[in-house]
C-alpha cells in the first residue's frame, strides 16, 4: 500500500512555546484518516503546516514523494483542502466558481468540471448563484473546488460544520465514494460519532504530542472500556455475589434486570462461574463496544474535542 502523506518529526514552536512536538504519522492511498485532539491540542496548526499555510520549525512533510519545503509547488499540486467553510463567490454561479478556481491550476478542463459536478451531486443546481445555495450545497461545492485538480490527498478541517443530519450523511457518502476510488482523505472533526462511521484509522494528538495511531478496533481493545451487560433474574443477588467474590469489579451501572460491567471480556468466565454457583439465573449476555468518543475522552482525560 503506497504512502500519500508521510510526516516525520514535525514540530512547531512560537517563541518559547511548543505548539506541535515531534509528531510522525502517515496516510495510505485510498485511506480515510481521522485526526483527533482536544481544543488547543495542535490539530489546526498541524493542518496549516500540511497545506503550506504555516512553516514547521523541525521535521518533514512529504506528499506523493514531494517534500513540502524543498518542492512546495509539486507537493501542493497533489492536495485539495477545505478548512471549515469554503471560500466562494456568492454572486457567481456554482459553475462559475468552479471555473474560477480551475484557472488557478491552469487551462480550464470542462470535462473535469462536469465530472466534479456529478461527483458532488450538484448537476441540477450548478447554474444557480451560490448566494441561493444551502449550507450543505456550499460544502459540496467547496469539495468540488478541492477536487477540481484531481488531488491524491484531501485535507478537511471540520468540513461538516453547520450541516444538518441530512447534509452530514450526504457528505459522509461522498467521502466514502472518493476513498473507494483511491483518494486519500485526512479529516479533522469534532463529530466523533460521524468519524467513527468512515475512518480506517485515527491519530490522536494531545498537548502538541502524538499519542497513538490505530484502527478503531485496536483502540477499543486497548481502552478496556467495553461493557458486559448481564440480564439476570435478581440484580440484588448478583451484586451481593460479585461484590463478595470480585470486589475490584467496576460495577458502575445497574438497571432493572441488568448488570452492566465496565470490564474487558477476559474477566467474563470467573464472573459467570461465581453467579451460577450463587444460584443467579442469567438470561442473556451482551458485549457493548465502547464508542470512539468513550475512547477519546479516556485517552485525553475528558478534555473537550474541537
Amino acid at each position: 500500500m503506497s504512502l500519500v502523506l508521510e510526516v516525520n518529526g514535525l514540530s512547531k514552536k512560537i517563541g518559547d512555546r511548543t505548539i506541535v512536538n515531534n509528531i510522525s504519522f502517515s496516510v495510505n492511498r485510498g485511506e480515510i484518516f481521522g485526526l483527533l485532539g482536544p481544543n488547543g491540542a495542535g490539530k489546526t496548526t498541524t493542518i496549516r503546516m500540511l497545506v503550506g499555510l504555516a512553516r514547521s520549525t523541525e521535521g518533514t512533510i512529504s506528499i506523493c514523494g514531494h517534500d513540502i519545503h524543498s518542492d512546495h509547488r509539486n507537493a501542493l499540486k497533489n492536495v485539495g483542502t477545505i478548512v471549515e467553510n469554503p471560500e466562494l463567490y456568492p454572486y457567481l454561479s456554482g459553475l462559475e466558481n468552479l471555473r474560477q478556481f480551475a484557472r488557478l491550476s491552469g487551462p480550464i478542463d470542462e470535462a473535469k468540471i462536469a465530472e466534479v459536478v456529478k461527483i458532488v451531486g450538484l448537476e441540477d443546481r450548478i447554474g444557480e448563484k451560490v448566494k441561493r445555495y444551502s449550507l450543505g450545497m456550499r460544502q459540496r461545492l467547496g469539495l468540488g473546488q478541492a477536487l477540481i485538480h484531481n488531488p491524491a490527498l484531501l485535507i478537511l478541517d471540520e468540513p461538516t460544520n453547520g450541516l444538518d443530519p441530512s447534509g452530514i450523511r450526504e457528505f459522509r457518502q461522498l467521502l466514502l465514494n472518493l476513498a473507494a476510488q483511491g483518494t486519500s482523505i485526512l479529516i479533522s472533526s469534532h463529530l466523533l460519532a460521524e468519524l467513527e462511521q468512515i475512518v480506517d484509522r485515527v491519530g490522536v494528538i494531545h498537548q502538541g504530542k502524538w499519542i497513538i495511531t490505530s484502527t478503531l478496533d485496536e483502540l477499543r481493545n486497548q481502552s478496556n472500556l467495553n461493557r458486559l451487560i448481564l440480564h439476570v433474574d435478581s440484580v440484588d443477588n448478583a451484586l451481593l455475589c460479585l461484590k463478595t467474590e470480585h470486589p475490584k469489579l467496576n460495577l458502575r451501572h445497574e438497571t432493572m434486570g441488568q448488570l452492566i460491567l465496565e470490564e474487558p471480556p477476559t474477566v467474563l468466565n470467573p464472573i459467570l462461574s461465581s453467579l451460577l454457583q450463587a444460584g443467579v439465573q442469567i438470561y442473556k449476555l451482551e458485549e457493548q463496544k465502547s464508542s470512539l468518543e468513550d475512547v477519546f475522552l479516556t485517552m485525553t482525560g475528558g478534555h473537550e474535542h474541537g
